[in-house]
């Protein structure tokens, strides 16, 4: 122990280990520490910090290795960090030894922070995190011959790869491998060192490259076994970065010279044309093809790449036009049948309060006209993704391994023909790695995975059915029109459409392109011919419309494909400030089909879905404040849990997530799609609270700012004991509105991410002005650090708040409990206004069952009618 007070601090930095912190891994970590300290602490070999990496390999680096310092302390160590800034100075200290370490820092002025997860005490296990469900598969057993394998890439009925002696620390040569042969036999190549095999399903034929003297040049044939005896297709070859794939019954290959253009038949190369590209490029050509089998050729430049469409025997011209920004065929491209349209992937911005970064969507082009359209791939991640054909209708996005991580998705399937959406999401193959998925040309799938040194091919036992029940099903939703030609779109989503001709369908669907409308497929003289499955009948949570059940949420698209093309009305409401003028507030889109008699209110988080539907039923009907009404009505049957109602009487009922709201004098039903957190009231009163209070709240907010410039330059209104109280009202009044406001919008079910950009701040603001000009109450105060909580608050912001909060006096037990939970080393006072909350908090610091707490709280009077506030101390305890 002298030795931590004699010695330096340089020095001890100088030992300690260093691991980047954000683009961390948290395998790699656990990794290092046995590498610095494994010997002298044993316990860093227990399988304890294995399974450790298996529950937090998909959260991020930070939380990780907190967990990692949670572990070590039930172990009797400490693991401190000694940099504050981008990397992790680690140092693993004796618990025995902590005390006398930390004075040492504090003497020398050296960071030094214990990582260990919030709210857990020392010396208890990190939290325990159930692993996701685990892809059943059945390995395919490489050979015991002592060579270790690699797969590089797959085509057809075959794997290809490069091998080497397990003594060896170069790869030795390359391999084939045939999937459909268990154990794997591979075969090594002997003469030649052929790679990068691609197949041609369309042909059914084989091609690959192989190194020579003077480059890479092509070969091609019907059996990879026989590689080695596969003619040249052509004495041409490419150096260095060059790009080689099959397009239609083109073998295309190219580097920053040319790009060479076989047309290829069953038999074999019928003719070949080399195009010499400009000088000065930086990378390879990309090449993808149209629906209608023409080829296009994207020059490797920087930016902005030049296009050339290929007209075959040679002939080729340059597009009018070229790629946007750094786009290029790298990432992948899909035809569209029978089109002159493709898919590719483009990139959009994503922003909201945590900062802003960019996601891939799938962008329809059409080669001939310029149109342009995107799906978005909402939450895939951000990373580097490719676009290919799978298998039959669908299409893989997959995730690059090397970069992305597992805090992305690895993989996503969209059946064109369904629209469904299946994801691949990190730890369904437990502590392995991504590689890559492959479907062989009969349907068998094959995963790639890699754990330590060993490269794993294996065969999932039902992947679609696999994937159906571990995620959500979910759909692409519908497309979204940019408004002007391409190239000339940004990195901005297009706004809603009115115009559907182009946004409905997936973009296999022909008619979709001709610009024809949909069929409307509801009028009010077809309805009294439907049959008894016609109509909208609602069962137990489960709706179907004319007999076919409708997942929920409910989607526009599913709306349109119903009802027919629709109208859209935008509405508002009015309120009067404080200064007698008037404002608009709840803005709102609303969706009219006038011949079936629909009104529909698209989704204020998502324009893909619909929050609510009105079905009109009374001729005598007027159109009610801020809902507008169809021309039409809807003549079909209304049967709600078994009952069919009259549509003489009112209506008021729950059915799974739907609330039902008949009314028999304003003649229509209500229909609302809610998720509410709390039921104590409906969805619709949920949405009033909030939107009254929050709009009242920003005219006191405005009120506040000009009442403070008036007396900031000398123009008060009034006398200065006026202003003072003035001030002092409206800021309790802000603070009071924006609570409810938050409070309301969370009972209702917005998402954290609508709730953190329309709210967070406003809320904060309210509560500092609040403490300015007047007093705050504790209770309030309490809503307050619950919604920063709930919300996420950035440790900057709440920060901020908490100390000035705490110089003016605001003090609690409670609250400090909340702020903990953002800022880990903030300080927690023993005082507190709320002895009961305290005690739960107190008696729940070493409990694992969130049941029996939650039901705890709800016995406290003061909490168990605030859901906001309950949910923040049970996120915050646990």
């Amino acid at each position: 122990m002298k030795a931590y007070e004699d010695d330096r601090m340089q020095e001890t930095r100088d030992n300690a280990l260093d691991i980047l912190k954000y683009e961390g891994d948290i395998e790699d970590t656990v990794v290092e520490l046995r590498k610095k300290w494994g010997d002298v602490v044993s316990v860093l070999k227990d399988k304890r910090f294995d399974e450790i990496v298996n529950q937090y390999s998909c959260f991020s680096h930070e939380i990780g290795i907190s967990a990692l310092g949670q572990e070590l302390t039930a172990c009797g160590y400490a693991l401190y960090n000694l940099d504050e800034d981008d990397i992790y100075l680690l140092e693993l200290i004796p618990q025995a030894e902590m005390g006398a370490f930390e004075k040492k820092c504090h003497k020398y002025g050296q960071y030094c922070k214990l990582l260990k997860q919030p709210h857990r005490d020392f010396g208890i296990q990190a939290r325990h995190i159930a692993p996701r469900k685990q892809m059943p598969r059945m390995q395919m057993v490489w050979p015991n011959d002592n060579i270790c394998y690699i797969t590089r890439g797959f085509a057809g009925y075959f794997a290809y790869g490069e091998w080497k002696q397990e003594s060896k620390t170069e790869w030795q040569g390359t391999f084939i491998v045939d999937l459909r042969v268990v154990p794997l036999q591979p075969v090594k190549f002997k003469t030649k060192k052929i790679h990068s095999f691609i197949y041609s399903k369309e042909l059914d034929f084989y091609a690959a490259l192989y190194s020579t003297s003077l480059g890479e040049m092509p070969v091609a044939g019907k059996n990879p076994l026989e590689a080695e005896k596969w003619p040249r297709v052509c004495d041409l070859s490419v150096y260095d970065k060059y790009e080689f794939q099959w397009c239609g019954h083109y073998l295309c290959l190219g580097d920053v010279h040319s790009a060479i253009v076989h047309t290829m038949t069953e038999q074999g190369v019928k003719y070949v044309s080399r195009i010499i590209l400009p000088e000065g490029l930086i990378y390879a050509p990309s090449f993808g093809i149209d629906g209608k089998g023409t080829l296009y050729i994207v020059m490797g430049e920087y930016s902005q790449s030049k296009i050339i469409r290929y007209d075959d025997n040679g002939k080729y011209i340059t597009m009018p036009f070229s790629m946007s920004g750094y786009e290029t065929f790298y990432t992948g491209s899909s035809p569209v049948p029978n089109t002159t349209r493709l898919l590719l992937l483009h990139e959009y911005t994503v922003s909201n309060n945590s900062g802003i970064w960019l996601e891939p969507g799938l962008l329809d082009l059409d080669m001939a006209t310029q149109r342009c359209r995107i799906a978005p791939l909402h939450h895939i991640g951000d990373g580097l993704f490719r676009l290919r054909i799978f298998y039959e209708d669908w299409i893989l996005i997959e995730g690059d391994h090397y970069t992305n991580g597992n805090r992305s998705d690895y993989a996503r399937l969209w059946n064109w023909s369904t629209d469904e959406v299946l994801r691949i999401r990190p730890g369904v193959f437990g502590s392995e790695s991504f590689k890559a998925l492959h479907a062989l040309p009969d349907g068998t799938i094959v995963v790639n995975t890699h754990q330590h040194t060993d490269d794993i091919l294996s065969l999932p036992e039902d992947l679609w059915n696999f994937l159906r029940m571990a995620s959500r099903p979910k759909k692409l939703g519908y497309w979204l029109n940019y408004p002007n030609p391409y190239p000339n779109i940004d990195y901005l989503l297009p706004p809603v459409s009115e115009d559907v001709s182009l946004m409905l369908a997936p973009p296999y669907v022909k008619t979709q392109i001709t610009g024809q409308q949909p069929v409307e497929k509801i009028t009010p003289k077809e309805c009294s011919t439907l049959s008894v499955t016609d109509g909208v009948e609602i069962t137990e949570g489960i709706l179907k419309i004319n007999g076919q059940k409708i997942s929920l949420p409910l989607s526009y698209t599913t709306m349109v494909n119903i009802f027919g093309r629709e109208k859209v009305v935008f509405t508002h409401r009015n309120m009067q400030d404080d200064n007698g003028k008037m404002v608009q507030y709840d803005k709102r889109s609303f969706l009219i089909w006038d011949k079936a008699g629909v009104t529909a209110i698209r989704n204020e988080e998502n324009v893909y879905n619909i929050s609510v539907i009105y079905l009109w039923v009374a001729k005598n009907k007027k159109s009610i404040s801020s809902l507008p009404a169809p021309t039409g009505l809807f003549d079909c049957k209304i049967t709600v849990d078994g009952t069919l109602w009259s549509k003489k009487a009112d209506m008021t009922t729950r059915s799974g997530e739907m609330e039902i709201v008949a009314s028999a004098s304003g003649g229509y039903m209500e229909i609302t799609f809610a998720r509410t957190r709390d039921q104590k009231i409906t969805w619709q009163n949920y949405r009033k609270i909030m939107v009254e209070n929050f709009q009242y709240a920003l005219i006191k907010r405005d009120c506040i700012k000009q009442l403070e410039k008036n007396i900031r330059i000398g123009k008060p209104t009034k006398n200065l004991t006026e202003n003072v109280h003035l001030l002092e009202e409206m800021s309790e009044a802000f603070l009071v509105c924006m609570i409810q406001a938050l409070h309301a919008g969370y009972a209702m079910g917005r998402g954290e991410r609508y709730l953190k950009s329309n709210m967070l701040l406003p809320l904060t603001e309210a509560a500092i002005k609040c403490i300015e000009h007047g007093t705050i109450k504790s209770s309030d105060m309490l809503s307050v650090y619950s919604g920063c909580v709930l919300l996420n608050c950035e440790k900057m912001t709440m920060k901020r708040l908490s100390e000035i909060m705490m110089k003016n006096g605001v003090r609690d037990f409670v609250f400090d409990t909340l702020i903990r939970y953002r800022i880990p080393d903030w300080e927690v006072t023993e005082y507190t206004v709320f002895p009961e909350v305290k005690k739960w908090i107190t008696s729940q610091t070493k409990s694992r069952n969130m049941t029996e707490a939650r039901a705890a709280l709800q016995k406290i009077s003061c909490i168990s009618e605030n859901i906001l506030i309950a949910d923040a101390l049970i996120t915050s305890t646990f």
